[in-house]
């Protein structure tokens, strides 16, 4: 568009001081309200299955056995062990929501929080750029009116 500065771009997302392109949708920037970034915890379903069957392994291998069962122990510990380290190194997810006057539009899940706050902030420059050039337009148009004479 004409007179539009672009702020962010990559591959999916465009954001300029008129409009927001995610994918193959369009928003034009007047109708965002709002944007944040929320921070979900990771999925750690499956490290806790991994645990808990470790944990049963373990249990079953001196439950059942007089003499405990070397195998069932050392596979109960290394699925224990390795659910443990899943769910340490499973990262949070972080979402960039637009609140539009239309409803919210989630514009990114990533685990990355650099860029999930890099394009929250990306929207928030244009929306305040749009709002700055709207201001100083009103005021140029306004002073233009004022210099005009007065008819009588």
């Amino acid at each position: 568009m004409v007179g539009e500065i672009t702020i962010y771009h990559d591959s999916t997302r465009l954001i300029t001081t008129s409009r927001v392109v995610i994918g193959r949708c369009s928003y034009p920037l007047q109708l965002v309200a709002s944007v944040s970034t929320r921070r979900r915890p990771a999925n750690r379903a499956i490290a806790g299955a991994l645990v808990a069957a470790g944990a049963l392994l373990m249990l079953a291998s001196f439950a059942f056995s007089r003499d405990t069962n070397l195998v069932a122990l050392v596979l109960g510990v290394c699925l224990a062990v390795s659910g443990l380290t899943i769910g340490y190194l499973s990262p949070p997810i972080f979402t960039v929501v637009l609140g539009m006057l239309t409803g919210d539009v989630d514009m990114l899940e990533s685990s990355d929080y650099e860029r999930a706050s890099a394009l929250a902030k990306a929207v928030e420059r244009a929306v305040a750029l749009r709002v700055d050039r709207q201001s100083a337009e009103r005021l140029v148009r306004a002073r233009w009116l004022d210099s005009q004479p007065q008819s009588s």
